[in-house]
């Protein structure tokens, strides 16, 4: 089968919004939806299903994952692997005046459960982890101890408001059957509830209503409906609410502010002025750390050097020796900085196999993916087919909303032909981050190139 590969995905598209993966070969997998909210932010309730699907969770043993600092070379790692994606996927697209956003810990979160389930010392995994953990090892439970640590800080956290969710969903005909150790493992670091169903269309209505619940009702629909081939589907979700810690007075407001599109047009935006303690320098640009309520994470906006685009800026990003989070961790708060920021609005999706594929995961596309320490041996193979991501932000005068979901589908193992991949040079005016304060890691990455 064809796949359509680095193309955009539309707002109302088909297998997109909310993280997670979806696995198409025979199999079983369930579901998890583990949450954090804002203090004096009621929790979403878990969605009432049909009667023909099965919670398996309750006879999974569970185990409490301690939360170990993030060390300085974990969290460059971790930088390095979500800017190396937003790079790669500015250079594929094909949208010179496109905005661009990403959720890193989204798709390490989707694509480390898949990692998971692949065979110790194959080409598998080595490729999926240099993608994810760069230079830090083939072994995916590095990967997922950092994942555990984050989902439990942001779990913990008193003033910003974040749902981290996890489900696996496994078909119900008998085909495939999941490993008991790869069970455990994301029931344990990803907190995965399992559920058991038969894949129709009763299925495809609840999984789009746990997403519903798992982003705010930001992303409403993520299937459309389910492969034939479709046996298992793993889903990953985020959401963030953030408050700015300093509040914005009318006075530090310009209903008719001008920015600048990357194509040279004008528009017309809400300006807001503020003066942070903050700078942050990296790779040649300058921008400015703003805190949220609760001290814990930050709005990170930078300016790439004058004259150059944001592809080639955030290429020099992922190229940086310390990255991302040691800039970060290293900002200079000797003087203040005075910003002005428009308010904006970006909704974003793609599907990312020319991404991956360029970055080197080859074999886990083809007939030879191993991916046997997620299923049986009775199992039918699997490999993954196509890989989506989706992502929105909303950033005014109040606070910042967000949200993000990747999608994995794998199918039954058969030969994979790839398109051409998109080719661009794209134009720029900023590159922002949502961030983790203690490890400096960006949860959210975007470029704003054009204001709609």
């Amino acid at each position: 089968m064809k796949k359509q590969i680095g193309r955009r995905v539309g707002k109302y598209a088909a297998f997109v919004l909310t993280a997670g993966m979806l696995l198409t070969g025979c199999g079983s997998s369930g579901g998890n939806a583990s949450t954090s909210t804002q203090s004096g932010t009621v929790q979403p309730e878990k969605p009432a299903y049909s009667a023909s699907i099965t919670n398996l969770s309750e006879n999974v043993k569970k185990i409490e994952i301690p939360e170990t600092p993030m060390g300085k070379e974990h969290g460059q790692i971790l930088s390095k692997s979500g800017a190396v994606l937003l790079a790669k996927t500015m250079e594929l697209e094909n949208d010179p005046n496109g905005n661009y956003l990403i959720s890193p810990i989204s798709i390490q979160m989707a694509l480390g459960m898949t990692a998971t389930g692949s065979d110790a010392g194959s080409a598998t995994r080595k490729e999926l982890m240099n993608v994810l953990f760069p230079g830090g090892g083939d072994d995916p439970a590095v990967l997922n101890e950092e994942m555990a640590t984050f989902a439990k800080r942001m779990q913990d956290s008193k003033e910003a408001s974040w749902n981290v969710a996890n489900s696996i969903w496994v078909n119900n005909n008998g085909e495939v059957k999941l490993r008991d150790t790869f069970v455990s493992d994301v029931t344990n670091y990803y907190k995965a509830e399992l559920y058991q169903a038969p894949f129709d269309q009763n299925t495809v209505d609840a999984i789009n209503k746990w997403v519903k619940e798992n982003t705010r009702d930001r992303i409403p629909e993520i299937l459309k409906e389910l492969s034939p081939e479709a046996q298992i589907a793993l889903v990953n979700a985020l959401a963030f609410d953030g408050e700015w810690e300093t509040k914005y007075e009318e006075s530090d407001i310009n209903e008719e502010g001008e920015f600048t599109n990357a194509d040279g047009t004008k528009k017309t935006v809400p300006m807001l002025y503020s003066t942070e303690s903050r700078a942050i320098s990296l790779a040649g640009g300058l921008g400015f750390i703003k805190l949220y309520k609760g001290g814990q994470y930050s709005f990170v906006g930078i300016l790439p050097p004058e004259g150059m685009c944001t592809e080639e800026y955030v290429k020099k990003i992922a190229e940086d020796p310390t990255g991302f989070s040691e800039a970060y961790l290293s900002a200079d708060s000797t003087r203040d900085v005075y910003v002005v920021m428009p308010e904006f609005k970006t909704e974003y999706g793609l599907v990312m196999n020319d991404v991956l594929d360029q970055l080197g995961v080859k074999e886990a596309y083809t007939n030879g993916a191993h991916f046997l320490a997620m299923i049986t041996d009775d199992s039918e193979p699997v490999n993954i087919g196509t890989v989506i991501h989706k992502t929105m932000i909303d950033v005014d005068r109040h606070g910042t909303k967000a949200a993000a979901a990747t999608v994995v589908e794998m199918e039954k193992c058969e030969d994979v032909e790839m398109d051409e991949p998109y080719r661009v040079v794209l134009d720029r005016p900023f590159v922002y981050a949502i961030v983790d304060n203690a490890s400096g890691v960006p949860v959210f990455l975007g470029v704003q190139n054009s204001m709609n």
